[in-house]
């Protein structure tokens, strides 16, 4: 009885990828894909291909599927026909390059095209001497979750946009050291709770224009210290209201000039002072008949607790980041 031989295939070969009508991406369980080889039949078609990957393991590893269109490499294990493997992606005059060539010749890339739909993702390298650049898009989202520390260091600038809200949430400590000026501005309303205390040491001066009203509500002591002079002024009326007693301390004059009167009431007692005359009224008025001025009562000095300056663990680079 003559056996036939188990034909042979020498050599790789290339193919299109095809698959199922109106999709764009069809495989497997196992990422194996469908070809046609050129010298297939229109309508003819492989077996389910498998597709080698850079890493391969028990769910990790690196996966990449081949698409509709495709042109792949395609060799068959020990030359057997019904083993075949694809071993890559070859650009051809339908297909061409992210970039042209040779004038992009410089740049590395990961372009992928969105499924179904106008858009892309890429991971782009520019080696071309003073101006190198890693450049990444995202069509939609960015998603970055890390265990541990994380780190960032820029040695010229930084600019930072966004289109729309931009939240952040800190569980524990927040330092931030600037080295020359600091600018803010915020076109709508600002809010700020802070659970403990808060300082401010100003250097040199310090401006501040409110356009609208102002409040500042206190709980408990509140103090002004100021090492030289101070000037109030009040455009229309000013009203202080103290609850138990109020005490002025000069030490040299105090002047109160008035445009129209002067008056000190007390009860129904009162001295009112105006371009008319100073008049007196009181129920006994004693001049000269001896006793002492009333002294008000000091309000003590407080010290606001200084918050503490976050000390660490500080995030750290991983020693090897940096080796060659």
């Amino acid at each position: 009885m003559q056996i036939t031989p188990r034909p042979l295939v020498h050599g790789p070969q290339t193919a299109k990828v095809v698959g199922k009508e109106g999709e764009e991406i069809d495989c497997d369980e196992y990422g194996r894909i469908l070809v046609r080889f050129h010298w297939d039949r229109e309508d003819d078609q492989s077996m389910r291909c498998r597709v080698a990957q850079n890493w391969a393991s028990k769910q990790w590893g690196g996966m990449i599927i081949p698409r509709i269109g495709m042109e792949v490499m395609v060799e068959f294990l020990e030359g057997d026909p019904d083993r075949p493997l694809v071993t890559g992606c070859v650009y051809n005059a339908e297909n061409m390059p992210p970039y042209t060539l040779p004038q992009f010749k410089t740049r590395s890339t990961f372009k992928s095209d969105s499924h179904k739909a106008a858009g892309y993702n890429e991971f782009r390298f520019e080696d071309e001497s003073g101006e190198e650049e890693i450049f990444l898009h995202g069509q939609k989202y960015l998603n970055s979750i890390i265990l541990d520390d994380e780190t960032w260091d820029v040695g010229g600038n930084r600019d930072f946009h966004v289109a729309k809200s931009n939240s952040q949430k800190i569980d524990k400590d927040k330092d931030m050291t600037v080295g020359g000026d600091h600018r803010e501005e915020v076109g709508g309303s600002r809010d700020e709770t802070i659970g403990g205390s808060q300082t401010r040491t100003i250097g040199g001066a310090e401006n501040l224009t409110v356009g609208g009203d102002r409040l500042v509500d206190v709980g408990s002591n509140l103090q002004h210290e100021v090492g030289s002079d101070m000037l109030c002024k009040i455009g229309s009326k000013g009203h202080v209201d103290v609850g138990q007693s109020y005490f002025i301390d000069a030490g040299t004059n105090v002047v109160i000039d008035a445009g129209v009167s002067i008056c000190l009431s007390v009860g129904g007692n009162f001295i009112k002072i105006s371009p008319a005359g100073i008049q007196i009224e009181g129920t006994l008025v004693r001049i000269n008949c001896g006793g002492a001025p009333s002294r008000g009562s000091s309000v003590s000095k407080k010290n606001v607790p200084r918050p503490k300056k976050y000390s660490g663990p500080h995030a750290k680079r991983y020693p090897r980041s940096s080796e060659k």
